[in-house]
């Protein structure tokens, strides 16, 4: 039971940080595009 759910709490911080970083590189584009679009 234990090691059930410890395995669980693992694979969800995984998830949290997989989507963190996702969520990084996208503010990160939106970012390069907004540089790109104020130099023109």
């Amino acid at each position: 039971m234990t090691s059930e759910v410890s395995s669980n709490y693992v694979f969800s911080e995984t998830d949290l940080q997989e989507e963190a970083h996702r969520l990084q590189e996208e503010a990160h584009e939106q970012q390069w595009r907004l540089t790109l679009f104020k130099k023109q």
